[in-house]
């Protein structure tokens, strides 16, 4: 096999990189736990099919733990107006972490009736725990069902937007909103920053006014959009961050989730050498196997989990794609872990459709963050839509409304599955040494969550876990 040899870093998109203290990434032992849901409300549309809360501990679960939730049907009730995953026995959820998992989504399905309703409201809260795990914080979580017959809810279709401090011409933040608006209104959003200043760090369009700005939303309009427009000061600094929170809407459109929006504005007046991104690699490749004789960085979230993958390889994904870090020995991430890899000395090929690196030790790797990772839905045509979109490859995605084409009640998870939307198929994959290889396959209309790869003309999904197949 061939080897290019990388003889220039300047081949490579650059990007800003920071330093961060290598953080311990294993759950102590002798630390108690606590659990706590990731908000205490969230506004769910009524024709959303599915919303997906979650439930995390503090640290890594070092045994099995049981969460006990408690449902309180409000002006809404449960099989009536809403089912739930895991099923409720007499109105009670057992959630089960397996040793070493930190995060489990619990699955809301609202029933659409189609007719006119005021907005109805359930609860969970956290009653029972098991013998080393503490409820703190967010014990309880109100969920509203929005009625999108009679109105509009709106929120931010993504919870961060990075721009370098010499992007001039600035960049739009998008606003979601779940049916066409009824009548013109607006909405009122307030940026909150700790060391970026209006005017001096940043400016808006539209303008900020008495400290927020009022974003006009036109009649029939599904999205709004307004613009950050960073103020290059030429001067090497710490990068800034701005947080944005609608804050008011007029009577007809409600305030969903996400309700906020983080912007980093990120410095451009050091070097900004060796940090590559996903695609940059892939673009690289050209059939080829590359080497990476001098230090060059990779950053990226950990979208897959033991349960499905060998211990020692990490998917990592960033905005233009994803690539598996095969290491020389096991690992402890968890999904949602913000990792830096330096890719010196490692080789990296595609295999069966997979962009891997290989020859990376853990040393190599930094942890420095963490984030609530939502997949991005597709259905599976879009999937196919020509031209086929290598932004996906690699990626975690949600793929709804499929059905298993072989499911007969006895048939397994192990191997290679078919699924269909009726049009298009795809092949979900679970490894022999899988946790869940033994799972019946479901029948019915599904929606599977995994790592898409595109080989020899189809996508391959790899389920993270049997929470992805439900």
């Amino acid at each position: 096999m061939k080897h290019k040899i990388l003889s220039s870093i300047a081949l490579f998109i650059l990007l800003i990189s920071s330093c961060t203290k290598k953080e311990n990434i294993e759950a102590p032992l002798n630390t108690a736990l606590t659990a706590q849901f990731e908000s205490e409300q969230a506004y769910i549309s009524e024709n959303i099919g599915e919303h997906f809360i979650q439930l995390e501990l503090s640290n890594i679960s070092p045994k099995k733990e049981v969460v006990v939730i408690k449902i309180t049907d409000e002006t809404a009730k449960y099989g009536d107006d809403f089912s739930i995953t895991p099923q409720a026995v007499q109105d009670k959820l057992s959630i089960e972490f397996p040793p070493g998992t930190r995060q489990k989504t619990i699955a809301i399905k609202i029933k659409d009736n189609t007719t006119k309703d005021d907005p109805k409201a359930f609860s969970l809260e956290i009653i029972r725990v098991g013998n080393s795990v503490t409820p703190i914080g967010k014990k309880s979580i109100r969920l509203h069902i929005v009625d999108d017959e009679s109105k509009s809810t709106i929120a931010f279709k993504n919870l961060s937007t990075s721009i370098l401090e010499n992007a001039t011409e600035g960049k739009e933040i998008e606003l979601k909103l779940t049916s066409e608006t009824e009548s013109d209104g607006y909405v009122e959003i307030r940026p909150v920053s700790t060391n970026a200043i209006y005017g001096v760090d940043f400016r808006s369009l539209p303008a900020m006014q008495n400290g927020k700005i009022v974003l006009p939303i036109r009649k029939s309009a599904t999205s709004a959009f307004f613009k950050i427009i960073p103020i290059d000061n030429n001067r090497v600094e710490n990068e800034k961050r701005i947080e944005f929170q609608i804050i008011h809407s007029t009577s007809d459109i409600l305030i969903g989730s996400p309700a906020s929006h983080q912007v980093f504005l990120v410095e451009d007046d050091q070097p900004l050498q060796n940090k590559i991104r996903v695609n940059d690699i892939r673009n690289s490749l050209r059939g080829m196997e590359l080497f990476f004789p001098v230090p060059t960085r990779i950053e990226g979230v950990v979208i897959s989990t033991k349960e499905n993958f060998r211990g020692n390889v990490v998917h990592i994904q960033d905005e233009t794609g994803g690539i598996a870090i095969q290491l020389n020995s096991t690992h402890t991430f968890t999904v949602g872990d913000i990792l830096t890899v330096n890719l010196e000395g490692a080789r990296v090929k595609e295999e069966l459709g997979v962009l891997t690196a290989s020859e990376i030790g853990l040393s190599s790797i930094e942890k420095i963050g963490w984030e609530m990772l939502i997949a991005t839905t597709k259905r599976l045509e879009e999937l196919y839509t020509l031209p086929i979109q290598s932004i996906h490859f690699g990626k975690l995605i949600h793929i709804p409304n499929i059905r298993f084409t072989e499911a007969n009640g006895t048939l397994t998870m192990q191997g290679d599955r078919v699924i269909s939307d009726g049009n298009r198929t795809a092949i979900v994959r679970t490894e022999q040494f899988a946790q869940f290889r033994n799972m019946v396959v479901p029948n019915g209309l599904v929606s599977v969550t995994g790592i898409a790869v595109f080989y020899q003309g189809k996508y391959i999904i790899y389920p993270a876990s049997a929470s992805s197949i439900r």
